[in-house]
């Protein structure tokens, strides 16, 4: 499950709600994710644009809001997501590529395997 803020009206810049996106939702998501990275060897907090296909960190960011202004720059979700989101993205995109690639090496196996006649 991710959270995401959600504007309670698009004329006044009110205060926000946080509202819950199961996982199931997640891929209505267009794109992107805003994960708040606490790195513990500088004592620092990030804002990380994730891609929400790959896990992959497209961006970082200081400040949160910089990372959504990116977000909306790319044309891409700035919805906030938590670490088990992020490392569930990044595990099933490495065994979807692991999968792939071991079904081109059989595809090669098979295709050297066949005798013409």
């Amino acid at each position: 499950m991710i959270f995401f803020h959600k504007k309670n009206s698009e004329e006044a810049a009110e205060p926000t709600e946080m509202e819950n996106i199961e996982d199931t939702e997640l891929d209505s998501v267009n794109g992107g994710l805003v994960f708040q990275h606490y790195d513990v060897g500088k004592d620092t907090i990030e804002y990380q644009v994730i891609d929400d296909k790959t896990g992959e960190v497209l961006a970082t960011h200081k400040w949160r809001h910089e990372a959504q202004k990116d977000c909306r720059q790319r044309g891409i979700s700035d919805d906030d997501a938590l670490w088990s989101t992020v490392d569930r993205i990044r595990t099933e995109y490495k065994e979807a590529c692991e999968r792939e690639a071991e079904e081109r090496r059989d595809n090669i196996q098979r295709s050297r395997s066949i005798f013409l006649p």
